[in-house]
C-alpha cells in the first residue's frame, strides 16, 4: 500500500502488517461489484476497497443470512447488503 494512503486507511481500520491478498475483478465476472468499485473510485479517488472479516469481536465469521442480520443489529453497522437487499439502520437521534 502506498504510504500516502496508509494514513487515510489507518483512521478507519486496524492494520497491523500492511500486507494484503489482492483480488482482481473484471466487469464481465461480477458487474455489480465492479460498478461499486468504479463508483467508490469516482467519489474518493481510491481505486480499491479493503475487505475485512464480518464478525463481532470474539465470535466466528458470519456464515449465514441469520448471522449477518444479528451482527448487523448488534454491531451498530450503518448498512448491510444482503443481495439483493440493502438494509439501512434507522436513526435513533
Amino acid at each position: 500500500m502506498r504510504p500516502r494512503n496508509r494514513q487515510s486507511l489507518n483512521l478507519r481500520v486496524r492494520v497491523v502488517l500492511w500486507t494484503a491478498r489482492p483480488q482482481l475483478l473484471e466487469a464481465s465476472t461480477n458487474p455489480g461489484m465492479y460498478a461499486i468499485l468504479e463508483a467508490f473510485e469516482q467519489r474518493t479517488g481510491i481505486p480499491s476497497l479493503v475487505n475485512t472479516s464480518f464478525n463481532l469481536h470474539g465470535e466466528p465469521i458470519v456464515c449465514s443470512p441469520t448471522d449477518a442480520l444479528r451482527t448487523f443489529r448488534e454491531g451498530g453497522l450503518d448498512a448491510l447488503v444482503l443481495d439483493p437487499y440493502l438494509l439501512v439502520a434507522s436513526s435513533t437521534s
